[in-house]
Order: structure tokens, then sequence, then C-alpha cells
């Protein structure tokens, strides 16, 4: 299964092809739009505020955040501000909110507090997104046999 950008210039969006039963080209199977580090201020703005403009276009199925969320210090009260605000086009339009931990949301202990804040209970997780699962997996504790159960 294929995995490219909707552009060359756009290297913080996903779309995600596969081939038909029939045999014929490829057809989509979900849109989802991915960033790294979700920075305090203007640059985690700029990246939401590209994302939002390329989703009218189409929207997207899901939204992954690939770790430290609340960069740098992971202050769960930062979360509405960076994470939330910033992507909520997204996630108002219907893209499924996907979030992963990274080792800067580890810094202050509230890495439980903010992954409530954005609506989930574990680091680890599946969703089904149309017909694909995403696994998410804490890298940040590999040896706990729970998140593979």
């Amino acid at each position: 299964m294929p995995i490219r950008t909707r552009s060359p210039a756009e290297a913080g969006v996903l779309l995600l092809a596969g081939r038909g039963r029939s045999g014929g080209g490829t057809r989509r199977l979900a849109d989802f739009a991915r960033a790294g580090v979700c920075r305090n201020g203007v640059a985690g703005q700029a990246t939401a505020d590209r994302m939002a403009a390329e989703s009218r276009k189409r929207s997207y199925d899901a939204l992954v955040l690939l770790g430290d969320l609340v960069y740098e210090d992971g202050d769960a009260d930062l979360t509405e501000r960076v994470v939330s605000e910033p992507f909520a086009p997204l996630t108002d339009d219907g893209a499924e909110l996907l979030p992963v931990l990274g080792n800067h949301d580890y810094r202050s202990g509230e890495q439980q507090q903010i992954l409530a804040r954005l609506g989930r209970q574990s680091p680890w997780y599946s969703e089904q997104v149309g017909p694909l699962r995403v696994i998410v997996l804490d890298s940040m504790r590999v040896e706990d046999r729970e998140q593979t159960a």
C-alpha cells in the first residue's frame, strides 16, 4: 500500500491508497493529516493553518500528532492552546484526533492529563479509520507488554 503526500510540497499530509478489488487503479482509503512536534506559538499555528487550508479541498479522516504534543516540557495546562485550538478546524470537520505521546510529554509527569484533555485514556490504542486500523504504541514504555496484549 503506497503512502504518499497529496502534493510534493506538502510533507505534513498523507494519502493512503490501495488497489481496488476489480484490479483497477488505486482508490482512496483514507486521508491523514500528520504533524510532529506541536510547538507553542507561531510555528505550530502555521502548521495547523496550512492543514486547515488544505482540508478545504478534501477533508481529512484523521489527524495523527506524532509525539511531543505539548513541547517543550509537557505542561498539561497548555494542551488546549497548542493542540486542541490550533487543530480545531480539522477535528471540527470530522478528522479523528490520534495523538501519540513523545518524550517531552513525559517531562512534567502530566502525560495522563494531556491524554485525558485530548479524549484518550491510554498512550497506546488502536482506532479504525475507514477500512484501516491505526495502532498507536508508547515508545517510552517498550518493555510494557500490556500495550501489545
